[in-house]
């Protein structure tokens, strides 16, 4: 099981070749989020994908750190790997993660896909994630788990689909959950947008007709900000939208990159 020599330990998989690219999944999931797209993307890429801290096998960290420690990781990962630059792929907090790689160290990101995320939360939007660290923190992931489903995946995808959501769940209990919590804490900070015209790099923004959690609103107030972006919006896709619609996810990665 690869992982970073250097701590905290990072478990990652890489597959495929030709040029890096670098999937990070969303918070309360794990590198199996993107078997679809990883699959697809092996074809011409050398795909690697990684566990973000406090997730799946990668080393759980209770005490309070920031996106920027979570950035560090993210370069961390690359050094190891021996690369001078990657193309990044980052759904949610794996947005959040590449709009901070590619802000403050730009030298290491050759192009950059920001799906299903946001670059700032208002005052409400901090407090609901205090409240869901506490709730963590207090009960457990099971506390938790149902919501997070109603967040990840339109209410046609769970009708239709409910032993992927039951997965999904799955992967969501598996979470440490002061790892949770403190992953949230991190989150809670979120504010890139003022720094988003620092972004150098082409980028691709997507977006969920149906996501709830980070609306094509959201994702157009990203596009604008950054100089060498366009935005596709899936129609009908929720949060998790390189699981929803992975083919057409994974078609707009290829035309991309």
């Amino acid at each position: 099981m690869p992982t970073t020599a250097s701590r905290p330990a990072v478990h990652y998989r890489r597959e495929g070749q030709g040029a890096p690219v670098v999937l990070s999944h969303a918070l309360g999931c794990n590198l199996g989020m993107w078997d679809d797209v990883a699959a697809a993307l092996a074809r011409q890429a050398t795909v690697v994908r990684y566990d973000t801290r406090c997730h799946g096998a990668s080393e759980v960290v209770t005490t309070a750190f920031s996106l920027a420690d979570m950035v560090s990781d993210a370069v961390r990962l690359i050094d190891d790997l021996q690369y001078e630059a990657v193309s990044w792929v980052g759904l949610s907090m794996g947005g959040m993660i590449g709009q901070g790689l590619a802000i403050a160290h730009p030298e290491r990101v050759k192009k950059l896909v920001l799906a299903n995320t946001a670059s700032r939360y208002p005052d409400e939007a901090r407090s609901l994630w205090t409240e869901r660290a506490r709730i963590a923190r207090a009960d457990g992931m099971p506390a938790l788990a149902d919501l997070i489903m109603t967040r990840y995946f339109s209410p046609a995808f769970r009708t239709d689909r409910p032993d992927d959501v039951a997965r999904f769940r799955d992967q969501v209990l598996a979470v440490d959950a002061e790892g949770y919590a403190a992953c949230c804490e991190a989150i809670r900070s979120l504010d890139y947008y003022s720094e988003l015209d620092r972004i150098s790099c082409p980028t691709l923004v997507i977006a969920g007709g149906a996501d709830a959690a980070a609306s094509p609103a959201l994702a157009q107030e990203i596009t604008s900000r950054v100089p060498r972006s366009r935005l596709a919006v899936i129609e009908g896709a929720g949060h998790l939208s390189a699981v929803e619609y992975p083919e057409t996810f994974g078609r707009l990665i290829r035309d991309f990159l």
